[in-house]
């Protein structure tokens, strides 16, 4: 829909092909600078990453620090879930279908 809109203003009488190609196509270069520049920062957040947690020295105790700490959020998220909500409901419908 986006290409079939940018042809028909495109094509408009008024509008200078020329200068419109130049727009589009600067519009199209930024945006791949910006995927570009965000692999970037994505590649290098994972290799420090990467050095931090597989460091030979301290690597295993970052490791396990971390391994802890991501149960201890997925304990407390399991525990906000209120119990009695979906539970029941499930095992009310499950107890009235038929078999």
């Amino acid at each position: 829909m986006k290409d079939l809109v940018g042809r028909v203003i495109r094509e408009l009488p008024e509008t200078d092909k020329n200068r419109y190609d130049i727009a589009y196509q600067r519009g199209r270069a930024q945006a791949r600078s910006i995927f570009v520049l965000g692999g970037l920062v994505a590649g290098l957040g994972g290799g420090i990453a990467g050095m931090f947690l597989l460091d030979p020295e301290r690597g295993g105790a970052r490791r396990s620090r971390l391994l802890e700490r991501l149960r201890d959020l997925g304990a407390q998220a399991a525990s906000s879930i209120p119990r009695s909500g979906l539970g029941r409901r499930g095992s009310h419908a499950s107890s009235h279908t038929r078999r």
